[in-house]
């Protein structure tokens, strides 16, 4: 059995906040493992734990807040993508097994290809149709939206306009920071490009490269 499901859960809805009852998370689960509430069939990834009751989802849960609720927290991933798979006596095995088709879909949609045009803001969303993407505008960006994200994922943005990406700014919700060379804020200008590495367990999106 690769899942979790010791104690009950507490979930609130549009928040990323689950609390357990009886469990012992700090040991036993760890960023990037599924968290499903049983019988719901819509998989959540976990962004970090703090505590043997408290863990983060990396997105908001879209369900009803209840408490006293059975769940399960798949644990068994795949070395390279993360992929989650089935072991004996597990439960939820379609929510497993959607996740994975989901990742794989997202991984080959978007895998050395170019996606449409994204316009610049402070919490800036990529599509999901490339890893390569050019940037309008000039409104300052702040954070980069990991929703669905692997750990190790690589892009890169192209900048039509000049402006501002920052340093290591306060993470809300899935939107995480820029980790930037030098540790100092990236001013862009037409035609510069910014390169970036998703680290799911720092939470933070590293600068691999500029031109």
């Amino acid at each position: 059995m690769s899942q979790y499901r010791k104690g009950t859960v507490a979930v609130t809805n549009a928040s990323q906040a689950v609390v357990g009852t009886g469990t012992n998370w700090a040991t036993n689960i760890a960023a990037g493992h599924l968290f499903t509430i049983s019988g719901s069939l819509v998989p959540y990834v976990v962004g970090s734990v703090t505590d043997d009751t408290h863990l983060t989802l990396s997105s908001n849960y879209a369900g009803p807040g209840q408490g006293g609720l059975a769940y399960s927290i798949t644990t068994s991933l795949t070395p390279n993508f993360g992929l989650p798979y089935m072991e004996d006596r597990d439960i939820d095995t379609a929510t497993i097994f959607k996740r994975a088709m989901l990742i794989l879909d997202t991984l080959m949609a978007r895998h050395g290809k170019q996606g449409a045009a994204v316009a610049s803001a402070n919490n800036l969303t990529l599509g999901t149709d490339g890893n390569y993407f050019q940037i309008t505008g000039a409104v300052q960006i702040n954070l980069l939206d990991s929703t669905g994200l692997l750990g190790g994922e690589v892009f890169t943005l192209k900048f039509n306009g000049a402006p501002t990406v920052k340093n290591n700014q306060a993470t809300s919700g899935a939107f995480k920071p820029f980790k930037l060379l030098g540790a100092a804020d990236f001013v862009a200008a037409a035609g510069r490009t910014l390169s970036l590495r998703y680290d799911i367990t720092d939470a933070a999106f590293y600068e691999m490269g500029r031109m």
